[in-house]
């Protein structure tokens, strides 16, 4: 689990993706750029066999933010 806040942001977006060290592959497991408000978010996400590269025995959690513009 963890927490975000997106506030008065246009265009901006929060990715968690999975990647595969040996790879380097990414699979995208839960993305939003919906405005919330105020007040920050908590997100659980539950990472399944079936979110994860073939056969991956460890895995990376990536977080990645998009900057948008500020409204106001």
């Amino acid at each position: 689990s963890f927490w975000y806040y997106l506030n008065n942001t246009v265009g901006a977006e929060l990715n968690v993706y999975v990647r595969h060290p040996p790879t380097n592959t990414l699979n995208i497991i839960w993305s939003t750029s919906q405005i919330h408000g105020s007040f920050w978010v908590q997100q659980e996400i539950t990472v399944r066999p079936n979110m994860t590269v073939a056969g991956a025995s460890r895995i990376t959690i990536v977080y990645e933010g998009i900057v948008g513009s500020r409204v106001g």
